[in-house]
């Protein structure tokens, strides 16, 4: 929305630009420009890898938001587990290629049903990654991989690419191995990776236990909500401070 960035220049307030992901933050910006031209010096974000990107190739002050990930919402529930395989289509067609490949193969991956993540509501979401064995991560291009985290708190065995975003958290060996890591982008690796995966489950039930319990591991970091409370505690109370607000102001500013 550079467009826009341009309009509200000469606006007489601090803006802040909200940053989900590192893709897009030049794509619509014209060359050479950033958004330091347009008078925006401050960025918010969940994620380490933008918080560091922008840092570097702007220069401006960028804050980082603690992420969370709902513990009441994402929980890690065996008996309701099911063959099932979730993924995301909304940003990458890995997802639905691939399915559309399985469903002409043989093999023991037929007993598993296939949901697509797209149009639900939160509790719906939720609901599907409960009774999945599966999390395909499809997206090669990610800021903060939420919906990966929540995938492991519920409990799913995550097989795909970091998004680049995910590389702080997503471990694919060694001791604190949670996911099984597929190069960025490379979807015909993905494909042959699950159906070697979905073999070895047929084989033995319970050959992912430690990675899927790691990944719950990894989740529950993200399962505070204390700590998103206090990072966006300290930002409000830095951005009263930026735009000269007195006391009375900021209390008005958190009651609003």
């Amino acid at each position: 929305m550079s467009a826009l960035m341009k309009e509200t220049r000469q606006f007489p307030c601090v803006r802040i630009a909200i940053v989900l992901n590192w893709a897009y933050v030049y794509s619509n910006l014209p060359k050479g420009e950033n958004w330091c031209d347009y008078g925006i010096n401050h960025v918010i974000t969940p994620s380490p890898v933008i918080k560091d990107f922008l840092e570097w190739s702007m220069g401006v002050s960028v804050t980082l938001i603690a992420n969370y990930v709902d513990l009441h919402k994402f929980t890690y529930r065996p008996d309701i587990k099911r063959p099932k395989i979730s993924y995301m289509s909304r940003k990458d067609l890995s997802g639905e290629i691939i399915r559309t490949i399985f469903e002409r193969k043989a093999g023991p991956h037929q007993k598993y049903q296939w949901a697509r993540l797209q149009d639900l509501t939160e509790n719906q979401y939720a609901a599907e990654l409960a009774t999945s064995a599966v999390f395909l991560a499809t997206s090669p291009q990610e800021g903060m991989p939420t919906s990966v985290l929540e995938a492991m708190a519920a409990g799913c065995l995550v097989l795909g690419f970091s998004g680049v975003g995910g590389n702080d958290y997503l471990v694919g060996q060694g001791h604190h191995q949670n996911c099984i890591l597929i190069e960025n982008g490379n979807y015909p690796a993905l494909g042959k990776k699950l159906e070697e995966t979905l073999e070895t489950l047929e084989d033995n039930p319970t050959a992912f236990e430690r990675l899927i319990a790691k990944g719950i591991e990894t989740a529950q970091r993200f399962q505070d909500p204390q700590e998103e409370m206090n990072s966006l505690d300290a930002f409000y109370s830095s951005l009263c401070r930026i735009g000269g607000l007195d006391r009375s102001s900021k209390e008005a500013l958190q009651c609003g």
